[in-house]
């Protein structure tokens, strides 16, 4: 049998034909995680109206100073917001009243991105052939 890696959703759809099943799987999105370019959080920082605040704070507070540090370094053109200095950064802002939990949780979904979860067509024959194979 081939391994088309979307075998473990079949379960959730016994009561689909296998054409139902097909398109239900090649509908299926997920959420992934990517780089965010520092353009971007720029934007979305003047859009909700942190930036300003943030830039104004920099003397006062060093994690202000470190995010403006980061943004305005030519070496860096993107961020991750998954890495835990990233992380301490925000939660730094947030605890000294920079920005607010809200904007923090803005932030981290700028890394988001829908997609779908499997590459390709899937036709109903494969999902028929998968149901033969688990059977």
């Amino acid at each position: 049998m081939t391994d088309f890696g979307w075998e473990n959703e079949l379960p959730a759809l016994a009561d689909k034909t296998d054409q139902e099943a097909a398109d239900a799987i090649a509908a299926m999105s997920e959420t992934r995680r990517q780089l965010v370019p520092l353009w971007k959080l720029g934007d979305a920082a003047r859009a909700a109206g942190w930036w300003m605040t943030t830039k104004a704070a920099v003397e006062t507070n060093n994690y202000a100073a470190a995010l403006m540090d980061y943004y305005t370094d030519p070496h860096h053109q993107n961020i991750d917001l998954d890495l835990d200095p990233t992380n301490a950064v925000i939660a730094g802002l947030v605890e000294t009243g920079i920005i607010t939990q809200e904007q923090a949780d803005s932030i981290d979904a700028l890394a988001n991105i829908d997609c779908l979860k499997y590459e390709g067509p899937i036709y109903s024959g494969q999902v028929a052939e998968a149901r033969k194979a688990v059977a």
